[in-house]
């Protein structure tokens, strides 16, 4: 790694945790400064959160596989939830404000009440505070392992007694972190490499978002996507110009995969957006749009959408963040991703011998070779920061909403409300909190 983009990489740990500590003192005041920022967030704050929150490190490299192998009209399974937000905008966002509730889980027992509605506050507040929490964060800590592998060689930085133990460690432990094939002899020390960059991560994301709450995650989140749209647009200009433009792009993708690309769609397929019009799915893709709608999580704004619109300054700025989230999330960050995606499936043609079922995996994977193999000393600094920094944002986000659950619909309201009988301090509840990012 350059020592440029070294330094880009430490300015932003640096902006972050002076982010946390900032506003250590205003969220240590109460549930709602550190949970909900005091409920202050203006509109375009708030929906920029949410955008970087989805802005997952893994998501980029899962377009440039579905546009390898499914064309630009995969991605509508991404689009189609403009839907989702747009209802949460103009229908629900200034609700869940008005409602003055903590979490989402709260409303079920301030909506209903009685035994059976706290039951299933405390069953949602567990589900979604750690299981679903805990599995979203593998998920993307995972995905992200893919990104660091190439660029942080920690085998190569650290002295061999401090590196070593960490090899065994994860030798020890038998489950590697990495996409290397098992046979490969440096397998662990790619592990070891990945273990170590990934919990860099956590410590830095854990200690900002800790110390202050809502507010820092917040502040942080409107960095970390200005630094990944400036990042990836660069990239993709990197790209396109090394084709020779936009036209030369979709000439070479015709010329390259004139008998079929690698998902065996033709190019006109490749880059179309809509369906092929020799054939009728309008009922098949509204149905599925019905379908999806229905089984999202979020389709009626609940969870950490929820929290960011809860924490907005009023209902207007919570409809305006749920219209930024929108634009944003759907139509943005498609304008830099599409050419990325067709791009990369010109600079680096698939192999024609690989596996079927290996196709997807092996273009995700020229996400991170484009990078590593095109970009020039600062630009690289900028998107590894930016892929850091999307890892971050959703990172951050889940550990300050799962803490919500866990302090306010657990601790306060089952541990010492039903079973303790006693009310805790703010400051103590803050503590908690603190203590729930951490666990």
């Amino acid at each position: 790694m350059r020592l440029v983009d070294a330094l880009i990489i430490v300015a932003f740990i640096v902006y972050a945790v002076h982010a946390g500590f900032r506003n250590w003192r205003q969220a240590s005041k109460n549930l709602d400064e550190y949970f909900l920022a005091g409920r202050t967030l203006p509109g375009w704050k708030a929906g920029l959160s949410m955008a970087a929150t989805q802005f997952a490190a893994d998501t980029p490299l899962l377009v440039a596989g579905i546009i390898a192998t499914a064309g630009i009209f995969g991605l509508w399974q991404f689009w189609i939830f403009a839907s989702t937000f747009l209802l949460m905008g103009f229908v629900l966002a200034g609700a869940w404000r008005r409602a003055g509730v903590l979490t989402d889980a709260e409303l079920i027992e301030v909506r209903y009440g009685g035994t059976p509605a706290a039951a299933l506050r405390g069953f949602k507040a567990f589900y979604l505070g750690t299981i679903v929490n805990c599995v979203s964060l593998a998920w993307v800590l995972f995905a992200a392992s893919r990104i660091a592998e190439p660029f942080f060689f920690w085998n190569q930085w650290l002295p061999s007694n401090v590196f070593e133990p960490i090899v065994y460690l994860v030798e020890s432990g038998g489950m590697p972190l990495t996409t290397a094939a098992p046979d490969d002899p440096a397998i662990w020390i790619k592990t070891a490499n990945n273990l170590i960059s990934l919990v860099m991560i956590l410590v830095v994301t854990t200690l900002y978002s800790s110390t202050g709450g809502l507010r820092s995650v917040a502040t942080t989140d409107v960095v970390q996507l200005g630094i990944m749209f400036l990042g990836t647009a660069l990239f993709a200009v990197v790209v396109v110009v090394e084709i020779g433009g936009l036209g030369a792009m979709s000439d070479q993708i015709h010329e390259m995969f004139a008998t079929g690309g690698p998902g065996r769609i033709l190019p006109e397929e490749i880059l179309a957006f809509t369906p092929d019009r020799g054939k009728d799915v309008t009922l098949t893709i509204l149905s599925l749009f019905g379908l999806l709608w229905l089984i999202n999580s979020v389709s009626d704004g609940t969870g950490y959408l929820a929290q960011r619109t809860m924490a907005c300054r009023s209902d207007r700025d919570a409809k305006t963040a749920a219209i930024v989230f929108a634009f944003t999330q759907v139509l943005v960050r498609s304008l830099l991703w599409l050419p990325l995606g067709i791009g990369l499936l010109v600079l680096f043609p698939p192999d024609s011998d690989l596996v079927p079922h290996l196709v997807q995996a092996d273009r995700e994977a020229t996400y991170v070779r484009g990078m590593a193999e095109l970009l020039p000393p600062g630009v690289m600094g900028l998107m590894l920061t930016g892929m850091m920094a999307a890892l971050a944002s959703t990172v951050d986000t889940h550990l300050n909403w799962g803490a919500s659950y866990w302090t306010n619909d657990i601790y306060k309201r089952f541990i010492c409300q039903a079973w303790l009988k006693k009310e805790v301090s703010d400051r103590a509840l803050v503590w908690v909190a603190r203590g729930a990012n951490l666990h």
